[in-house]
């Protein structure tokens, strides 16, 4: 692979995921700070990011039989990103719950195929996946921390803020994205893939025990990834009595960069680390990274601990995920790799953070009090839920999964 392919394929990724870094990260606390009084509570805004999940549940697999079918991948990941671009500056313009909601549905199905088009279109280009594509994939983390030093950088020289910047600036990275897109290699149609629906033949795994155990484990946990995604901005800017961090707006995009920092140092490591871990041990380990986490949120609220908590996010992320996703590629029969890869995808960041959404969101009602203008969140008791939830995850899971044998005999017992 040429260093021009390589330059090319990670800016790709830098730019694809800063899109998500620049407004992702701190919308919870920016639709907090809108409040009650534009209809945002704890609910409605578990509500606006379920939107996303809901569109990878439907969107990726009619975007993928396009590209296997009938367009460039990389035409259309460029209009998908233009599209976006307009949606997101329209969000930026907008301050109430009901127009917002939307236009972040219209946003999320158009952005909801985007990475994995961005991963097929790496794919193609790589001469060798398994050595070749973290080093290329691990430039989206970068490019997710890098938007929001460019935020936090923002805020700070800019007095006032600017209402909806998170959003202007996603929607000018989308625009970048969008055009770039079409100057990445030209990624022909294969003229594979005639049934949008073909991840459906993956269905034949759940005759795997050991694959049923680690689904539902994996949509459990799963569904307490928006906690962290959704609420960690608020918690970190929410005042000192109340249980928060008391950091400005400004820094919270700095803080949350400690999460993207460790995860490159992780990923990085992690063909050094898997082997002496195991699927098992290794998924175990990002469990209990996630339920750790989450009790130094609730149980020790000192800044320099839960800044030292945000850096154990690359062993949540790169151990229990990627890894999964690992896992699935080792025990999947050849003829339904992708789909299966596309299977997990639906529980995991489909179902699971759908669900998600909604709980973390109920929650934080729940333990919400006060006056709708001065609402009082009592954090400790928001991050216990995922903390015990992920607890027992991380107890139950290697007590019931095996690591996987020989990939033959995995096949076999399909």
């Amino acid at each position: 692979m040429t260093f021009k392919l390589r330059w090319r394929l990670t800016l790709m990724m830098i730019l694809q995921y800063a899109i998500w870094g620049a407004w992702a990260a701190v919308a919870g606390k920016y639709f907090s700070n809108l409040g009650p009084a534009h209809g945002f509570t704890g609910k409605t805004i578990g509500f606006v990011f379920s939107l996303s999940p809901l569109a990878t549940m439907f969107t990726p697999f009619m975007a993928g039989y396009l590209a296997d079918r009938h367009v460039n991948a990389e035409k259309l990941l460029g209009i998908l990103n233009l599209i976006g671009a307009v949606m997101l500056y329209l969000v930026a313009g907008q301050v109430s719950y009901a127009t917002i909601v939307p236009l972040m549905f219209i946003y999320a199905l158009f952005m909801a195929p985007t990475v994995a088009l961005s991963n097929a279109i790496t794919f193609r280009h790589i001469p060798n996946p398994t050595r070749d594509f973290g080093s290329i994939r691990v430039g989206g983390t970068i490019g997710w921390m890098a938007a929001g030093w460019i935020l936090g950088t923002w805020r700070m020289i800019s007095i006032p803020n600017l209402q909806g910047d998170l959003f202007y600036l996603a929607s000018f990275l989308s625009l970048l994205m969008g055009l770039f897109a079409f100057t990445l290699p030209a990624t022909l149609p294969e003229g594979k893939g005639t049934n949008p629906l073909g991840f459906l033949d993956a269905l034949r795994m759940f005759k795997n025990r050991q694959f049923v155990v680690f689904i539902l484990i994996a949509f459990l946990a799963s569904t307490q990834l928006d906690f962290h995604y959704i609420f960690t901005s608020a918690y970190l800017g929410a005042p000192l009595k109340s249980g928060g961090m008391g950091f400005s707006d400004a820094m919270i995009p700095f803080v949350l960069s400690i999460a993207q920092m460790s995860e490159v140092i992780v990923m990085l490591a992690l063909p050094f680390l898997l082997p002496r871990f195991g699927v098992r041990k290794g998924m175990t380990l990002g469990l209990i990274s996630w339920s750790l986490r989450f009790f130094i949120f609730a149980l020790l609220p000192y800044r320099p601990l839960v800044l030292a908590a945000l850096g154990l996010h690359g062993f949540c992320i790169v151990f229990f995920f990627v890894i999964a996703f690992m896992y699935v590629n080792e025990i999947a029969p050849t003829e339904v790799q992708a789909s299966a890869q596309s299977l997990v995808s639906l529980f995991v960041f489909g179902a699971g953070r759908y669900a998600g959404s909604f709980l973390s969101g109920a929650v934080k009602d729940f333990f919400t009090h006060g006056p709708a203008t001065a609402p009082i969140t009592e954090w400790r008791l928001v991050f216990m839920v995922p903390a015990i939830l992920t607890l027992l995850c991380a107890i139950t899971f290697p007590l019931v999964f095996k690591d996987p044998d020989a990939k033959q005999s995995a096949l076999a017992a399909i």
